[in-house]
């Protein structure tokens, strides 16, 4: 679609909507949104308009109002999150850069509970879900956050946040079928047992469709999962908190997968589909000492495996964590806290990947302390805090921050902070071999080469020395601004050392091996600044403005002969990337949502820039009845947005699709 056609349909859309406007717009603030409470930035709640930190929430409003139907098209909606689907199943998401399916700088939980996987150091965004209804908020941090959730928390966190089981009495039933989300059912039903025992239990189903190759034919890459949940909360007294949150899960996701061999002709593509299943369990208790004494504890299980051809394994996480706020004085409030995180993996061996050992046990030791110091209450705030962990591959790492708040007054804030954080190395990267590609010459007579990456006992950690800005501004009751820069310095980052080759004579037939090691020779810098921007319109009406530009500038370390890596790092990033998110009621029952977003070339992987649009109505003709029709990808027949780093998946083309779901509540 050309652009002239394009800004003609937002035109259109804006005079419709002005039309639609009926109340005086001085009567309609923001102080909703001001006042929304987040937890990441110091692991107790506070407001969002007084968050030290480049923090952005999606909530539950935003999830409806959308009809996204996974995290990861949540994700689209923050400001300066990189979201882009490789398949129908998989996903390269980040924050600052340095994408990939395996984004390794990005730290994920739910409800509190890490996801984030120690095979590459990222997240198969295909094993983690949650009933969209059930979530009452996504918290999102773009930069470091090290000091308080740990190793991993360098480019960005995400926490999704469900609700407490108070607020979901009541049954719903949801069904859906589209073109390209064939079909979805949902059933949730809360209930309560006396005044102080509340509980939800759900299941989920979806099946969703292959996308299409670059000549708009079908593709393998297929995507259906059923889970089931629940989530006891008690209250036995009022200064007593305990949950229980639970989920078991099991799919199958699909795609097209290059195999290799060392017999002719060395590699062909095959449809593959691949099976995911688990079961996570978490348990807290929270208890208040006084209004400003509080102690968490928490315990958590979780168990996936995972077979998609090239990867065979079973995963196991289990942790616990301790964290205790409480006041020092009138001027100081502290949180601190201890954990242990045991990882436990199991790898089934194969030609083209293979884990030494293929068992290991990981264990994670950490402790942390921040202080919040009001050095002039209600006007100048300054955060001092560290993380101490200790892993098994670098040993002791320190992740301190500083942070400083000034509130000058009601409508403004001006935030600063400098952090360290680490990016611990993954399982892959010390202890893997991954077969890139088998290859012969006429030189060789035939005899086949092998060329393979290998993990390096002495890979260190990647670390970051982030320095950050922010300002929130909202000048009347319409306008919310928030406006965040920063400049990372990046040290020890991965690339790779090309050895000497070698014959291997214990495997038949006979081959050449080119290995390729692990290393930490590439450094360099980021910067850049993010925008976001609400304005109600009306209470009809509100818009989202969404800005955000990234620089990377990267460099080899002394005795690295790796060309590549730094290019790679630069030019998988966009510089430019933008939004336009509608929020408009035409009446009591009729709503109507588009998001319009920009995204910039990605010159590395020769993907042009591109703008593409969501839209959703929505009709509530009776109060216990929501009939929904979303489209999706509107202004492409099919448009690439990422190619994998590991090249045994077959990249697809997201098409346009449509879907429409009836949802009851009672």
């Amino acid at each position: 679609m050309h652009r002239s056609a394009l800004f003609t349909i937002i035109s259109i859309f804006v005079c419709f909507s002005l039309s639609a406007q009926n109340k005086d717009l001085a009567e309609f603030d923001l102080q909703d949104l001001t006042n929304i409470e987040v937890t990441l930035v110091s692991r107790k709640k506070e407001s969002l308009f007084q968050a030290a930190a480049a923090v952005h929430v999606i909530t539950q409003e935003d999830i409806h109002y959308s009809g996204v139907t996974s995290i990861p098209e949540a994700l689209r909606l923050v400001p300066g999150f990189q979201v882009a689907a490789i398949d129908a199943n998989k996903w390269a998401i980040t924050s600052r850069g340095f994408i990939g399916r395996f984004s390794n700088k990005l730290l994920v939980l739910i409800d509190g509970r890490v996801v984030y996987n120690h095979l590459f150091s990222g997240v198969f965004w295909d094993m983690h879900d949650v009933m969209m209804e059930d979530i009452d908020r996504i918290e999102v941090i773009r930069g470091p956050g090290a000091t308080l959730w740990g190793a991993n928390a360098v480019n960005g966190i995400v926490n999704i946040v469900t609700k407490n089981t108070r607020g979901t009495q009541g049954t719903i039933l949801k069904a859906g079928v589209g073109t390209e989300e064939k079909q979805t059912g949902n059933i949730r039903y809360g209930g309560k047992l006396g005044d102080h025992y509340y509980y939800r239990g759900y299941v989920k189903y979806f099946n969703r469709d292959g996308f299409v190759d670059s000549t708009g034919d079908p593709m393998c890459d297929g995507w259906d999962v059923l889970r089931s949940g629940l989530r006891w909360d008690w209250e036995p007294t009022a200064k007593n908190q305990l949950s229980f949150i639970g989920s078991v899960y099991s799919g199958h996701i699909g795609h097209r997968m290059n195999t290799l061999s060392l017999e002719p002709p060395y590699q062909s593509w095959i449809d593959y589909k691949g099976h995911i299943k688990g079961y996570d369990a978490l348990a807290s208790w929270q208890t208040y000492f006084s209004n400003a004494s509080v102690l968490k504890v928490m315990v958590v299980h979780d168990f996936s495996e995972r077979e998609e051809g090239v990867i065979k394994a079973q995963f196991r996480m289990t942790e616990i964590d301790a964290s205790y706020l409480f006041d020092l004085g009138k001027r100081h409030q502290l949180v601190s806290g201890v954990g242990y995180r045991l990882y436990q993996d199991q790898y089934y061996n194969r030609f083209r990947m293979t884990m030494i050992p293929s068992k290991k046990n990981l264990p994670l030791w950490s402790a942390f302390i921040q202080d919040d110091i009001h050095i002039v209450p209600e006007f100048l705030r300054v955060t001092l805090g560290s993380k101490f962990e200790h892993n098994v591959y670098s040993g002791f790492e320190i992740q301190p921050n500083i942070r400083l708040l000034v509130i000058p007054n009601q409508k403004m804030t001006f935030w600063t902070a400098v952090s360290r954080a680490v990016r611990t190395p993954a399982r892959a990267e010390r202890g893997g071999y991954y077969i890139a590609d088998v290859v012969t010459s006429d030189q060789l007579q035939g005899t086949p080469i092998v060329v393979r990456m290998q993990g390096n006992p002495d890979f260190r950690p990647e670390t970051l020395i982030a320095y950050e800005t922010g300002w929130r501004w909202s000048p009347s009751n319409r306008i919310y601004l928030d406006i965040a820069t920063f400049y990372n310095q990046y040290n020890h980052l991965f690339s790779g050392f090309l050895k000497d080759p070698y014959f291997e004579t214990d495997s038949d037939p006979e081959h050449w091996v080119m290995p390729l090691l692990t290393d930490n020779k590439v450094a360099g810098h980021g910067f850049g600044f993010e925008m976001f921007s609400e304005i109600k319109v009306s209470q009809l009406w509100h818009l989202n403005l969404i800005y955000s530009f990234i620089k990377l500038d990267m460099y080899l370390l002394p005795g690295s002969t790796d060309t590549g890596t730094p290019v790679n790092y630069e030019g998988q990033c966009p510089t430019h990337m933008a939004g336009i998110q509608s929020k408009l009621n035409l009446s009591s029952s009729l709503d109507f949502f588009f998001n319009l977003h920009y995204m910039d070339s990605v010159w590395e992987l020769s993907i042009p820039e591109y703008w593409n649009m969501d839209i959703r109505f929505g009709w509530k003709p009776l109060k216990f009845l929501q009939i929904a029709v979303v489209g999706q990808n509107l202004l492409h027949d099919k448009v690439l947005e990422f190619k994998p780093e590991l090249d045994y998946t077959q990249y697809t083309y997201p098409q346009r699709g449509l879907y429409t779901t009836v949802e009851f509540r009672f």
